[in-house]
């Protein structure tokens, strides 16, 4: 343990098995450092907002494509995971990503790692609270308006003055010290995701029902580059829990390849399901109109929807938890750049700074899929697959040449995806 917040994670390539029955392992109590609590820490860490978002990539790619864009994405973030683990057998010692990169690659490498890493979580936790003001507006911005005599409050001018009580909410869980502290906070968290998620399915079929003939017309195969590019960047951010890769890691009790291999695969495949399953319900249950609603829940209701209300409020405290344990590895990196500390003093003035810039820049600019756009194609291109995918040949992952000629062709497609997607991420914010 190098400090309060950094653990060094030393892993061995040799696994001692748990002989317990799969009911005893599958339902006991949530331990320390249990296989489980990892699982559930990193599908927190990706069911944020991405997933509502699904729905415009169904719609943009058509089912069929949309679905094996999923599938596809289920695998390769397999691959990077076990990449890194792999890595980690040869980094021993790494207390970060960052530190475990400088070994393996080069010290420059690291650093171009950390701007990406740290532009990624600044605009990852923005899209996170701005989906918590759109949620706050959609369930009380009535209320909260009529408060001060403004029953009919815009949304614009609710998410300038919300951002600012937001912020002062979500500095006191940025504040926390330790990724152990998020533990059970995981487990409800997903625990109220996949009501919604479940509710939002469930729902699906009265939705289709009152959808207008003519927005009874959906995509199956057909796409453009244009969307293809623009879309496909949301599917890849809500893959993306690898950010929490050594925090996770490191509160694995025993950490060996097998154990966090299991972490991973059962991560990415539960995502799969997920994506796969909500993606195509939220699409049927809009049509034509995927493309004009940026986030699903928030589609126009069918009378009083109090099991959704009820789901809706309840995300914000989701939504609050995820921005801490996004923060985390961020604030890991941070002191880790800087050689100082995890003091209280420091951890404080980093909460009360990062809170505060990011709050003031998100009470100006409130565009939650283009934070989402930018941060799935350009960021998690580089985080993701281009520095990991150079690992790879570093450490010699795949030994056959056709494995390296697979790596090297994923890489720079996925490459291009990022760049070409974020350069349309971008025009998006310049020309909304």
């Amino acid at each position: 343990m190098s400090d309060g917040n950094r653990a060094s994670v030393i892993l061995i390539d040799v696994d001692e098995g748990d002989s317990r029955p799969w009911f005893a392992r599958t339902f006991s109590a949530l331990g320390k450092g249990s296989l489980r609590g990892g699982i559930f820490m990193m599908l927190v860490t990706s069911l944020g907002s991405g997933i509502f978002t699904l729905h415009q990539a169904f719609s943009e790619l058509g089912f069929a494509w949309a679905i094996v864009v999923c599938v596809y994405l289920m695998v390769v973030y397999y691959i990077v995971a076990d990449i890194l683990i792999k890595s980690l057998l040869q980094a021993k010692g790494s207390v970060s990503l960052s530190q475990m990169i400088g070994e393996i690659l080069s010290p420059a490498a690291a650093k171009f790692y950390n701007v990406i890493f740290f532009m990624y979580i600044t605009f990852t936790v923005m899209a996170m609270m701005l989906m918590i003001n759109k949620n706050a507006y959609k369930n009380y911005g009535s209320i909260i308006g009529g408060w001060f005599g403004n029953p009919d409050l815009d949304i614009k001018t609710f998410n300038f003055y919300f951002s600012y009580v937001l912020g002062f909410t979500v500095f006191w869980i940025i504040k926390l010290k330790s990724m152990e502290q998020f533990r059970y906070m995981s487990l409800v968290s997903f625990g109220v995701v996949l009501y919604i998620i479940i509710l939002c399915m469930s729902q699906t079929p009265l939705y289709y029902a009152n959808l207008p003939v003519e927005k009874k017309v959906f995509n199956i195969t057909s796409f453009s580059f244009r969307g293809f590019f623009a879309k496909t960047g949301m599917i890849c951010f809500s893959y993306n829990c690898i950010t929490n890769f050594f925090a996770v890691s490191s509160i694995i009790h025993k950490p060996t390849v097998k154990r966090l291999e299991k972490v991973y695969w059962r991560t990415f495949f539960t995502l799969m399901v997920l994506f796969v399953a909500f993606g195509s319900c939220a699409y049927l249950s809009l049509g034509t109109d995927a493309l004009t609603v940026d986030l699903f829940m928030y589609r126009p209701a069918i009378g009083t929807d109090y099991l959704m209300q009820t789901g809706l409020g309840l995300q914000i405290l989701v939504l609050t938890i995820g921005i801490g344990i996004n923060t985390f590895p961020l604030k890991s990196l941070f002191f880790e750049m800087m050689g100082r500390e995890l003091t209280d003093r420091n951890n404080l003035w980093f909460s009360i700074i990062f809170t505060g810039s990011l709050t003031v820049f998100i009470s100006f600019f409130s565009s939650i899929d283009s934070y989402i756009s930018l941060c799935g194609s350009f960021f998690v291109t580089v985080i993701v697959f281009l520095i990991p995918g150079i690992m790879g040949f570093k450490i010699n992952y795949f030994k056959s040449i056709f494995g390296k000629i697979y790596l090297g062709i994923q890489t720079f497609a996925l490459l291009v995806l990022g760049i070409v997607g974020g350069a349309l991420a971008i025009m998006k914010f310049i020309n909304p």
